[in-house]
């Protein structure tokens, strides 16, 4: 008898598209992800080319002689948003400026707290028209990342009026480090700044700033005393109180005047007043004498 052996079953054939490797190859063959994912890197918005088209011609015509066809181009580029922000930069200029008051309302208006690691760059820029603009956005930006990009151009900047917006930018996001730059500032011109200062040494308001301040009450100089006092006011606490009342007593009539001002702030958390009379003067020199037990010391020289 013959028997015939039966030949094994073959395998249908395999379709490469629906074939699997098997388990240990596949997880041997992918990439473990490890780690945290890479930060992607921050870039200023993105505009169409026909928006960036229109853009350029809207910044053109910001130095129309009508004030209407201005006022339109504004509203046309903010309504692009932060991705307009390079293109008013560009626009800037210290030799023709006629456009940079339309292109400062405008970025002002468009900026946000994104964009502010975007906008440091310029603080370091060759036109002194776009870095002051810089410093004015950053205050808008809010971001205190951009701290030591400040301080760095603030001891750059050879230019007063873009040194005295970087010393603002500082003193807007509370860094102490723009204390010494406003001080200057007060100095030279209280009156003609006084709204901008006082706001500004708000900002400060803190330990850091009475006890620079107090090291500047305790000087020689006359005019350092009156504006740390004038600054103490609203960048003082409590703590400088002690240091202050016994210039109440002082024979210059602006420092104590200062000094009733400093302490209606400091104690009874009011705003500075800018006109003290002579007879108001000593009616309240009286009065805070006898709230604070008296000056301790005299202090007029």
């Amino acid at each position: 008898m013959i028997f015939l052996a039966a030949a094994a079953p073959q395998s249908p054939p395999q379709d490469s598209r629906t074939h699997r490797p098997p388990i240990g190859k596949a997880l041997s063959g992918t990439k473990k992800k490890t780690g945290k994912k890479a930060k992607r890197k921050l870039r200023w918005p993105r505009l169409a080319p026909p928006a960036r088209r229109k853009a350029k011609t809207w910044i053109y015509e910001l130095a129309h002689k009508d004030p209407l066809v201005v006022r339109k181009c504004e509203e046309e580029l903010k309504s692009l948003g932060p991705g307009v922000l390079p293109f008013l930069l560009s626009g800037m200029s210290d030799s023709l400026p006629l456009r940079n008051p339309s292109l400062e309302r405008v970025a002002l208006a468009v900026v946000t707290k994104k964009e502010a690691p975007l906008l440091a760059p310029y603080l370091f820029h060759h036109l002194a028209s776009v870095r002051r603009l810089a410093s004015g956005l950053l205050v808008k930006a809010g971001d205190p990342a951009v701290l030591p990009s400040l301080r760095k151009a603030l001891a750059a900047e050879k230019d007063p009026k873009v040194r005295e917006g970087v010393v603002l930018a500082l003193c807007a996001l509370r860094d102490p480090a723009g204390l010494p730059g406003l001080f200057a500032l007060a100095r030279k011109d209280f009156f003609g700044r006084r709204k901008v200062i006082l706001a500004a040494a708000g900002k400060l308001k803190g330990k850091k700033a009475t006890r620079w301040l107090l090291k500047k009450l305790a000087g020689k100089d006359r005019k350092d005393k009156i504006t740390a006092l004038r600054l103490l006011a609203p960048a003082g606490t409590r703590e400088a109180v002690p240091a202050v009342v016994p210039y109440l007593d002082s024979k210059n009539h602006a420092l104590a005047l200062e000094a009733i001002n400093t302490l209606r702030s400091l104690v009874d958390g009011k705003k500075p007043m800018k006109h003290i009379g002579v007879f108001q003067l000593i009616q309240l020199r009286k009065e805070w004498k006898a709230r604070l037990g008296g000056p301790g010391r005299r202090a007029g020289r």
